[in-house]
């Protein structure tokens, strides 16, 4: 998580008269408040430019958390397992680009593992004959139908066998010596390879520059957000002078 407050303004703040100094706790909050804003706008376009065609979820996956005059710090992140919002984790699936090194399990490769059908060590990787959306992703029904027919849902319920040799239907792929390749799927075409086992994590270059977009956003947008606010701060206060 990204937070900041106001800082570097000490002689612009020296320069103020009594009047514009009783509005600085409503004009920190505000300012801090906007820059988070423009940070967050700025992400959001990093996002479309880092990733190829990325779902609206991951495009709107920032947040920001606003200041307020008793506290005036603002954070800014992306949306965790407890967002409201249906689409994923995007602070778990986007940390590896944002750090770089190896990601880590999936949802559904823990329920593979908790079921057995996927060692504590070994991860997934799509295989190139894999279906994908237009995002190039495995969507959310292809997972849980292959979680079904392998009786890895957490609710049993969910689990069917049923049409295990239809076309459309994945089963687990075994070796010649009885380790465990990957899971497969029956096709038109055929059965084909759909996941494959590997024995390390998938390794991602850092490549999404967060914390570097959210300094030169804050860098140029920090000072010129202090004076818009202080200047809204200062007429409110005389509105409510004259009213007085």
């Amino acid at each position: 998580m990204f937070e900041f407050q106001i800082e570097g303004l000490d002689d612009t703040i020296k320069r103020l008269d009594f009047l514009e100094r009783e509005q600085l706790p409503f004009a920190f909050a505000l300012t801090v408040t906007r820059t988070a804003q423009d940070v967050q706008r700025a992400e959001k376009k990093l996002i479309a430019t880092v990733f190829d065609n990325p779902k609206s979820y991951t495009k709107n996956s920032v947040y920001i958390k606003s200041a307020t005059k008793r506290n005036p710090v603002a954070a800014v992140w992306l949306k965790d397992a407890s967002a409201t919002t249906k689409g994923g984790n995007a602070a778990e699936y986007l940390s590896p680009h944002i750090f770089g090194g190896a990601r880590k399990a999936k949802r559904f490769e823990q329920a593979m593992r908790r079921n057995a059908l996927l060692k504590l060590n070994q991860f997934t990787v799509p295989a190139k004959s894999a279906k994908r959306d237009r995002f190039g992703n495995i969507s959310q029904g292809q997972i849980g139908k292959l979680l079904s027919n392998l009786g890895a849902k957490s609710d049993r319920r969910q689990n069917s066998k049923r049409g295990k040799n239809a076309i459309g239907s994945y089963f687990l792929f075994e070796n010649d010596d009885g380790s465990l390749s990957g899971v497969w799927q029956r096709t038109a075409n055929g059965i084909l390879p759909f996941l494959l086992f590997m024995d390390k994590a998938p390794v991602y270059r850092k490549r999404f520059p967060f914390y570097e977009m959210a300094n030169r956003t804050i860098n140029k947008r920090m000072e010129k957000n202090f004076h818009i606010a202080m200047d809204y701060a200062f007429a409110s206060s005389l509105r409510m002078r004259r009213v007085a």
